[in-house]
């Protein structure tokens, strides 16, 4: 009886995993390929504006409903179409306090159909100098 309750407990716990498993790879996967945005050492006075690749590994169209920022200095722009499975779209993001000297370090979190990962953080960071 005890051996036959742990076949049914192990197989069981298989079934659900195998399950969960199938369910997840029909799912969006947001995938980027640094979690920061690294803008080095820059003049003054430079473009602020970077670029961040998106990619869908999953098998069901990904969509950002938002991309929100930390602060008022650093400006996001998504695609507002979704990101088909396989396939890659470009965020951009502004740091706007390009004439203030110093080191920064911002976020801001993309806002997706991921149930893994509904809320990314992005950090970006760099110095101005003169």
């Amino acid at each position: 009886m005890k051996k036959t309750f742990l076949l049914f407990i192990a197989v069981f716990a298989g079934l659900t995993s195998y399950s969960q498993q199938k369910i997840s790879e029909q799912n969006p996967i947001i995938f980027v390929e640094s979690n920061t945005i690294d803008y080095g050492i820059v003049k003054k006075s430079s473009d602020g504006v970077r670029k961040l690749k998106v990619y869908n590994k999953g098998k069901s169209p990904l969509i950002i409903a938002n991309c929100v920022p930390s602060c008022g200095c650093t400006i996001p722009e998504w695609p507002r179409e979704p990101i088909l499975p396989g396939k890659f779209a470009v965020i951009s993001v502004n740091y706007t306090k390009m004439n203030e000297l110093g080191q920064f370090v911002k976020s801001f979190s993309i806002i997706t159909n991921d149930a893994n990962q509904p809320g990314l953080t992005i950090t970006i960071k760099g110095e101005v100098k003169e």
